[in-house]
């Protein structure tokens, strides 16, 4: 009986601890990754920009045959809007919708997966001498204690989402520009 008590105490002050350590970690997260894509930025961020050009980059679409997507609004720009669906966990279900756009510059994207607050999705396009830097990112907020855990690994679960679907937006973009001036 003794050793049950033991054990019991324990777990209550495991799980009394990593409430503590979970209200002290950052309650919002910022994740990014960038790629120079050897196109004008007006090119790129037109398949940024239309949610019906996601279908032949993104990585979600690319991993998921069975995701089922809908357009609302206009088809690119502020109000343009996509819906999904899929049994595949990974992939769940969700929205997002472009809040705010610059055109050639930034895109703002609300994105909401699931059951889960509403995340931000900034994207930037710069141009340079070579093309254009494009930056993905996601922002999220509010996150619960839980959430504030996954935060601390959340670059790194991402990483790989975001390089497939830079490289693969890099391919799409630089096979349908014409040559940029450095490639001449």
């Amino acid at each position: 009986m003794k050793i049950i008590r033991h054990i019991l105490i324990d777990l209550v002050i495991l799980f009394a601890l990593l409430i503590i350590v979970a209200i002290f970690l950052p309650s919002k997260k910022h994740v990014e990754a960038s790629v120079l894509i050897k196109a004008p930025p007006q090119l790129v961020y037109s398949q940024v920009d239309n949610f019906t050009n996601w279908e032949k980059w993104s990585p979600w679409a690319v991993r998921d045959s069975q995701m089922l997507s809908t357009y609302e609004g206009p088809v690119s720009g502020i109000g343009a809007i996509t819906r999904w669906t899929s049994p595949n966990r990974q992939t769940g279900n969700g929205s997002m919708e472009i809040k705010n756009a610059d055109p050639y510059r930034s895109i703002l994207i609300e994105l909401k997966m699931m059951d889960n607050d509403p995340s931000a999705s900034p994207w930037s396009f710069e141009e340079t001498p070579e093309g254009t830097k494009v930056t993905w990112g996601l922002d999220m907020q509010n996150m619960n204690l839980m959430e504030r855990y996954f935060g601390l690994f959340m670059q790194k679960m991402m990483d790989p989402y975001f390089r497939q679907g830079l490289d693969s937006l890099k391919s799409l973009s630089e096979r349908s520009a014409a040559p940029y001036p450095e490639n001449k």
